[in-house]
């Protein structure tokens, strides 16, 4: 990323004007075998936004190191439009929309430079927590003051059950990915990066889908949402599963299917992520995407 953009930059709307914005081109080793982005990949673009946001205030990570603390991600809620492909240029904000004694709510909005058009509005709780006694610690004056709330947070939209939202005659299908986690995918905390357990989840998604033999390709589908709640942390070495259970979803568009996912720490056999997505049929798009394609 550039850093903090200094000329004027028109916003989609619902962005406010005093967001931290940047800007980027997508590069080559960023996108996947078709030729885009994945949620992964957006993630970490909101991760480093937010990270550059808040260095441009002065609290870059030696003050956080200084001071003992560090942000911990604890819920996310992603919307996605289409995702972009190699070259492309896009546009980034961010901004703190809450602040609450140990928490606050950060806003992300990514949208395409040529035509405005969005690709991912996202918004983030965060936890403060004390690095030295790892619990949660009262959020420092000093960040509250400089960090202004600005507000426009994205409407709330927490997923029902499978059993709930789908009245579909099909049946859904259930699969199990069991993987370790790597010492590559740790973060600075020592603990494996919020961003890892979304390409966890595609690889559990990609599994399931294939089970469930569908009557179109696979690569065809999308993601259109996500929302991921993080219970606990993970380390290098762990032994995990991914639960996971795919349902059609009953609309008029049937090419549209919502998941569910539980990231299992089997020593303990406890949660440390659940998730819920819905991925939709595009066609057309289940082919690599050429240079051609995306200009």
């Amino acid at each position: 990323m550039s850093g903090t953009i200094t000329s004027p930059m028109k916003l989609p709307v619902q962005i406010p004007t005093e967001a931290f914005k940047d800007r980027l081109r997508v590069r080559s080793y960023e996108v996947g075998r078709l030729g885009i982005i994945g949620l992964g990949t957006a993630l970490r673009y909101c991760e480093s936004l937010a990270t550059d946001a808040s260095a441009a205030i002065g609290f870059d990570r030696s003050w956080y190191v200084t001071h003992h603390t560090a942000w911990v991600v604890r819920e996310m809620t992603v919307v996605l439009g289409a995702l972009p492909a190699i070259g492309e240029d896009l546009r980034l904000a961010t901004w703190v929309s809450e602040f609450r004694r140990v928490q606050a709510q950060r806003e992300y909005a990514i949208w395409r430079a040529s035509t405005g058009r969005m690709i991912v509005r996202a918004s983030a709780r965060w936890a403060y927590c004390d690095t030295l006694r790892g619990q949660l610690t009262r959020i420092s004056d000093e960040i509250v003051e400089a960090m202004k709330v600005l507000g426009c947070r994205m409407a709330s939209r927490r997923p029902l059950s499978l059993a709930a939202r789908s009245q579909s005659p099909a049946a859904g299908t259930s699969s199990t990915l069991l993987l370790e986690a790597r010492h590559y995918e740790t973060d600075t905390q020592q603990h494996i990066n919020n961003c890892v357990y979304a390409d966890w989840l595609d690889e559990a998604f990609h599994q399931t889908a294939v089970a469930a033999q569908l009557a179109y390709p696979v690569e065809s589908l999308h993601p259109r949402f996500f929302h991921i709640e993080y219970i606990r942390e993970l380390v290098a070495g762990d032994s995990l599963r991914i639960e996971t259970e795919m349902q059609p979803v009953a609309k008029e568009n049937t090419h549209r299917i919502a998941t569910e996912y539980s990231i299992v720490h089997r020593g303990s056999n406890s949660a440390a992520v659940r998730a819920y997505s819905e991925h939709r049929r595009q066609p057309g798009r289940s082919r690599p995407i050429l240079p051609t394609d995306a200009a």
